[in-house]
């Protein structure tokens, strides 16, 4: 290569190695970040805009150009951009002005998901009400956390489906019988630092469930069963299907019945931050007091409310609020 004028090869030589390094060594964001622009031809002057950060910064990046540490020269400002705009890319979230809000119950769930990974003999179990955010953390968690799979299960799915979609999310080659599906799957976690998360698992029967606690005995991977209060009441009453052994693998229970005040605040913030200051005391707690603790409700409440309060060319108050929250009512009875 060209010797820099005034520099030596060999100090030329070491600032290419040094550029190569930091290259292969950067942040994951960065490296999905590149594959995403490459994908859809978007340029850096547009994602940079789109990020609000500079296009020189985001050049240094994406070319490996950045000779210190990235998190920390940026003030540890700029990796949570990218990280939150390549969720609302995945999670193809409708509100993409809210991104992934860590509420009380999203914490808990990482916390249930980091012990069930490092649990090489128990089963850990999250049992939710519908609409609290649940299955968005599950999501957010996978995709903050490489190794983890997560599958979702629905009514009517037999034995060998729940070992397919095991096998299929893991990358495994299903066999033509649940044997052999069993048998990949078995090798494939074999001594497996990774989290199997099965979600709506209230859905499963007696010998689905089984062959899941099979998977987590003969392997050790670490595994997490998620659903709603069914799934708690089938292993503490048995309710006829003989769970005991499963019941037994069980080692933490988390029962999570609503959302706290503090997420419906921070959510309703987050939401509609154009009345930033003309929130009230008032306002937050009829939001809070009508979602019935559930963020689905909340979400869909602060929707509406916004739609009637740009039709009526007015702000949001009290009355948009219970208006709001008769229409998402009526639309969920309908």
């Amino acid at each position: 290569s060209r010797t820099r004028k005034g520099e030596s090869p060999w100090r030329n030589q070491q600032s290419t190695t040094q550029r190569i390094r930091h290259w292969i060594t950067r942040p994951d964001e960065i490296w999905m970040l590149e594959k995403y622009i490459k994908d859809t031809g978007t340029s850096e002057a547009a994602m940079a805009r789109r990020l609000n950060i500079s296009a020189s910064t985001l050049n240094m990046m994406l070319t490996g150009n950045y000779f210190r540490n990235i998190p920390r020269v940026t003030g540890g400002r700029v990796l949570p951009k990218i990280r939150d705009f390549l969720w609302n890319i995945q999670a193809k979230t409708e509100n993409t002005s809210v991104s992934f809000l860590n509420t009380s119950v999203a914490k808990k769930i990482f916390e249930v998901c980091c012990l069930a990974r490092n649990d090489r003999k128990k089963i850990m179990l999250i049992a939710c009400r519908p609409g609290t955010g649940k299955t968005m953390a599950l999501k957010r968690f996978q995709f903050e956390n490489p190794g983890t799979i997560l599958v979702e299960c629905h009514i009517g799915m037999g034995r060998n489906n729940v070992l397919k979609a095991v096998a299929e999310v893991s990358k495994v080659r299903p066999g033509t019988t649940t044997d052999i599906t069993l048998s990949r799957l078995l090798e494939r976690f074999s001594n497996s630092e990774e989290l199997i998360i099965i979600d709506e698992a209230n859905h499963l029967n007696r010998p689905q469930l089984e062959i899941l606690r099979y998977i987590k005995d003969q392997t050790g991977v670490g595994m997490l069963l998620s659903g709603t209060h069914e799934l708690l009441r089938k292993l503490e009453q048995g309710g006829g299907d003989n769970l005991e052994q499963l019941a037994d693998r069980i080692k933490i229970k988390v029962d999570i019945k609503s959302i706290k005040r503090s997420d419906s605040d921070i959510y309703v913030g987050a939401a509609l931050p154009h009345l930033n200051g003309k929130l009230t005391e008032d306002l937050l707690s009829t939001f809070y007091a009508l979602s019935d603790g559930k963020m689905r409700l909340l979400e869909n409440i602060v929707g509406e409310a916004v739609r009637i309060a740009r039709i009526n060319q007015r702000d949001i108050d009290k009355q948009c609020i219970e208006a709001a929250w008769k229409l998402c009512t009526q639309t969920q009875t309908n």
